[in-house]
């Protein structure tokens, strides 16, 4: 009968925090145990950490080359806005025209 009453001293919450806590211990375990085997878990450790090198390589091209794209318009939309204001002084007149002509 105690564990009746046990039970019911417990929520839904107090269950999932102890089922998740569960998880995460045997989670921790496996992996633990996979990258520490003495056999294979130096080359693991090694295939993992060439891996993250890769994606911050990676990560690193792609923020260089968003950089890139963003002043590359940036630069463009300026250029843009310079030759409206100088579009009146490179219109010539009439009698220039006539003379090109």
């Amino acid at each position: 009968m105690f564990w009746k009453r046990r039970s019911k001293s417990f929520d839904n919450r107090e269950y999932w925090i102890a089922g998740l806590s569960v998880t995460i211990g045997a989670g921790l375990g496996v992996g633990f145990t996979y990258f520490c085997d003495p056999d294979r878990g130096h080359a693991r450790r090694k295939k993992v950490a060439d891996r993250a090198v890769s994606l911050i390589a990676q990560g690193e091209r792609l923020v260089e080359h968003k950089g890139k794209n963003i002043l590359n318009r940036a630069e463009g939309m300026l250029n843009q806005a310079r030759s409206l204001f100088h579009r009146q002084e490179d219109v010539p007149d009439e009698g220039a025209l006539g003379a090109r002509a």
